[in-house]
C-alpha cells in the first residue's frame, strides 16, 4: 500500500472519502468519478496529478462536463510554469505546465472562461488556475 492510501485511510475523515484509484485519465476512472457525479446538486473539480500540458488538458476535457452553474474545475500548480529554474525545479516545466491546459481549454471551448480573481474576488490570481467551465451543467 502506498503512503498516500495510508494517509488516507488513517485521517479521521476517511469515512467522507470515496477513492478511485487509477490514473485520473483511465476510461474506467473517467466512468467511475462521472457515476458518482451523476445527479449532484453540486460538482466542483480539483485536478492535481500529473502537471504536463497534455495530461491537464486530457482531464480538462474529462472532468470539465461534470462541474455545476457556480462551481468551477481547479488545475493546481499552475505555477511551476514559472519555477522551472530553482532547486527541485526541472526545465521541462517551463514548455509542459498546466498553465498552458488552463490558457487553451476556453480557447477550444468558448463559453468557459479563466478565472482572474482570487478565493474572496478581489485580488487577481497569480497564476489564474481556476476554470469556469461553462458546458450543458456549467457554471454561471
Amino acid at each position: 500500500m502506498n503512503t498516500n492510501r495510508k494517509n488516507i485511510d488513517a485521517h479521521p475523515l476517511r469515512k467522507r472519502i470515496d477513492m478511485i484509484e487509477g490514473s485520473s485519465i483511465a476510461p474506467e476512472v473517467i466512468a467511475q468519478v462521472k457515476k458518482r457525479a451523476e445527479g449532484a446538486k453540486s460538482v466542483a473539480v480539483f485536478l492535481d496529478s500529473n502537471h504536463s500540458t497534455e495530461h491537464v488538458a486530457a482531464e480538462l476535457e474529462a472532468y470539465a462536463p461534470l462541474v455545476t452553474p457556480g462551481s468551477y474545475i481547479v488545475a493546481g500548480d499552475g505555477a511551476q510554469a514559472f519555477v522551472s529554474d530553482i532547486p527541485r525545479g526541472k526545465p521541462e516545466w517551463k514548455e509542459s505546465n498546466p498553465l498552458i491546459a488552463i490558457h487553451d481549454f476556453p480557447k477550444r471551448h468558448p463559453r468557459s472562461s479563466k478565472s482572474t480573481t482570487g478565493s474572496n474576488g478581489s485580488a487577481p490570481a497569480n497564476p489564474p488556475t481556476a476554470i469556469c467551465a461553462a458546458f450543458p451543467r456549467g457554471c454561471t
